[in-house]
């Protein structure tokens, strides 16, 4: 299969297919499409790279900003699939569990196995969907999204964002970026829902319910592991200083009112 200028779309669901893309100037946008949308070509042609599905935030989208916009040549995707020169955006469907960018800003979906996800290089979209998934940002600054099921997300070099939300099970941050500005987007969820807690190197944020949890892997063996900075639904801000705070003891009204007064450090900002 072999495509040209403009937004093309693939359907792959052999191993001995290939999919050539000449052209990369293609304008195009998208953002996470169902699974059920994107399983037939006579379906996704109209919709599986058009913005459906994406979950509310602080943001009103879950992609934010420049990571909304992208080149728009897409591969749908039955199999394991790396994806090739010039090509952007790949939906795994079906039986498929295994989906690889390239050297380029890649939007990788997963489906309802347990997938795992590369960005490689670039500044990468990743979203796993349903089960337990594994998700590596590779270089540049990713955008990383469990979804539902126990998954893992490791953002590499660059300024990394994480997603987490209300109903998405148990995800663990593998975070090691000594240069980067890592954040973390709480979705429909509040900072004072959580207990935060140390267990052993990690740090871990558990639903006051036990409904789900999010561990930060190695949290207290270096800084680099540490997330600098998370945000809730409401806009709250905290540090990682000001987490650590918190897992100290600290109440967080207690806190929000000492930054709200200029102490302790830098500031909580809120915005309605």
């Amino acid at each position: 299969m072999e495509g040209g200028g403009g937004d093309d779309l693939y359907f792959v669901d052999s191993v001995g297919d290939v999919v050539v893309e000449a052209d990369d100037s293609g304008e195009g946008s998208f953002a996470i499409a169902s699974t059920d949308i994107a399983m037939t070509p006579s379906q996704t042609e109209n919709s599986a790279t058009q913005p459906s599905g994406a979950e509310s935030g602080p943001f009103g989208r879950l992609v934010p900003g420049e990571h909304r916009s992208r080149s728009g040549d897409t591969v749908v995707a039955s199999i394991d699939f790396t994806l090739g020169d010039n090509l952007e955006a790949l939906l795994l469907v079906g039986n498929a569990t295994i989906g690889t960018g390239n050297a380029l800003g890649n939007m990788l979906s997963g489906n309802d196995r347990d997938n795992v996800l590369r960005g490689l290089d670039g500044d990468d979209a990743l979203f796993g969907r349903a089960g337990n998934d594994v998700l590596f940002g590779g270089d540049g600054s990713d955008q990383l999204y469990g979804g539902s099921g126990r998954d893992t997300l490791a953002g590499g070099d660059g300024d990394d964002t994480y997603y987490y939300g209300s109903g998405q099970g148990d995800d663990t941050v593998v975070n090691a970026d000594v240069y980067g500005e890592d954040v973390l987007y709480l979705n429909e969820a509040s900072f004072d829902e959580f207990d935060f807690a140390r267990i052993g190197d990690d740090m871990v944020a558990t639903f006051n319910d036990q409904s789900g949890s999010l561990t930060f892997k190695d949290w207290y063996t270096a800084a680099a592991n540490r997330v600098d900075r998370m945000y809730d639904q409401n806009w709250t801000e905290l540090t990682a200083d000001q987490v650590d705070s918190l897992v100290g003891g600290a109440e967080l009204s207690q806190l929000i009112g000492a930054m709200a007064h200029g102490e302790a450090g830098q500031e909580i900002h809120t915005q309605s």
